[in-house]
């Protein structure tokens, strides 16, 4: 499982299984989202956290990090519960 590590100053790292850092880390940066490269992270199996350099780390939901990144709004998560209603 990846590890992603949001600082709050919106730099990111990213660890692979055996604890390596990844090329991903650099699809998030304090002003730019690399939106192709972060939509194939969203989808890799990983745990999220959100972190203070040297004080705080704090594990989040996938949901919240997309919300801090401003990948996920309201109006997405009505829509998903409209889909999974009209699946089932």
């Amino acid at each position: 499982m990846y590890k992603v590590i949001l600082f709050t100053n919106r730099n990111l790292l990213v660890f692979d299984k055996e604890g390596k850092q990844t090329d991903y880390q650099d699809c998030v940066d304090c002003y730019n989202i690399d939106e192709k490269k972060l939509k194939i992270l969203l989808n890799l199996p990983a745990e999220y956290y959100i972190c203070r350099w040297g004080e705080w780390q704090h594990q989040i939901s996938k949901r919240e990090f997309e919300y801090l990144l401003g990948q996920r709004t309201r109006e997405k998560d009505i829509q998903e519960l409209k889909q999974q209603k009209a699946a089932a």
